[in-house]
């Protein structure tokens, strides 16, 4: 029997078609996450609502029959922008599971969702801040708001894709120098998202549980080694490869981990897109580089180590060893 899920205190957007969702019904293109900021105090509103796409007349998002792959359209005039990026008027653009959506209909209030084309999220997080009979089993809460990697209740929880699995973001921060796989479903991943509705779960959840609470000097200490919360990204190329680490203007700068077509690992320094600087590279034959890079090339000082214990050491030039260096 379908019951009707009433957002709790949700005032919908003026002039727009925002209704809640009712029960299990089928969403054929997904549904979004809304939270709400209020504009002239910069504070959260205590205003969560989850809307299929269909519900929402600014913008159409809708499934690819060629690729099934999704696409966002702006249909009307207020801006609307797609992971901080301006959609123009009737601009259409391909979006995917996790991605942020920021509009403002008012002066006073600024709406950020995020798309999730499954309802299987939509549903197990739903369901358990709204309907009574799992709201009143507090022990089920509690493993919802679990960090599998740390055991500890999540800070700053953070969803993978498309696996969506959840963990605090220091916690992911360090398992993505060793694995771009999920440590609980081994999938590889292609995106980290903030999970906007299981943090809102998470805050109900501690108010009623102490116990849970972490404190502010382990929270300053998750911080300190969290590079998601410092700005460090998460990308799948098309070919397979995984970049994790820091990005400028949509290209890789500074330090990040490289895991090549090829299976090769780079640990180090990159400039416009390219290995520049110092890092460690190795290879699935076991060869490992450790020196000074340029271009995505071996240049500078750097030693070689064969997996028969072989190395050199010296000066190489456009990936080319040029013997001025010792043959250990």
């Amino acid at each position: 029997m379908s019951q009707t899920i009433q957002p709790p205190n949700f005032t919908p957007i003026p002039n727009t078609k925002i209704q809640p969702h009712v029960g299990d019904a089928p969403l054929s293109n997904g549904f979004l996450f809304f939270s709400v900021l209020d504009l002239k105090t910069k504070f959260p509103l205590d205003k969560t609502v989850i809307e299929p796409v269909s519900n929402i007349d600014i913008l159409r998002i809708k499934k690819r029959s060629e690729d099934k792959t999704y696409s966002i359209k702006r249909l009307s005039c207020p801006p609307i922008f797609l992971n901080e990026e301006a959609l123009a008027n009737q601009e259409e653009k391909l979006i995917k599971a996790g991605d942020t959506i920021r509009f403002q209909l008012s002066k006073f209030e600024e709406y950020t969702c995020q798309f999730f084309p499954t309802p299987d999220l939509h549903l197990s997080f739903e369901q358990k801040i709204h309907h009574k009979h799992v709201a009143n089993d507090q022990d089920s809460l509690k493993d919802e708001v679990i960090c599998s990697l740390c055991l500890k209740c999540m800070h700053r929880a953070m969803a993978l894709g498309p696996c969506l699995h959840s963990f605090c973001s220091s916690c992911l921060s360090r398992h993505l120098l060793d694995s771009d796989s999920c440590p609980v479903c081994r999938e590889k991943i292609t995106f980290v998202r903030k999970n906007f509705l299981l943090n809102k779960l998470i805050t109900q959840v501690v108010k009623n549980n102490p116990d849970l609470k972490i404190s502010q000097n382990e929270k300053s200490l998750m911080d300190k080694r969290d590079s998601l919360f410092h700005g460090a990204e998460v990308r799948r190329y098309e070919d397979g490869s995984f970049y994790y680490g820091s990005f400028e203007k949509k290209k890789r700068e500074g330090k990040g981990k490289f895991i090549g077509a090829d299976q090769s690992v780079y640990y180090g320094i990159f400039k416009n897109d390219k290995k520049e600087g110092f890092g460690e590279c190795s290879w699935a034959d076991g060869r490992v580089y450790r020196g000074e890079w340029k271009n995505d090339k071996r240049h500078g000082v750097g030693e070689m180590v064969w997996p028969d214990g072989v190395h050199i050491y010296g000066f190489w030039e456009n990936d080319v060893f040029h013997g001025s260096g010792a043959s250990l």
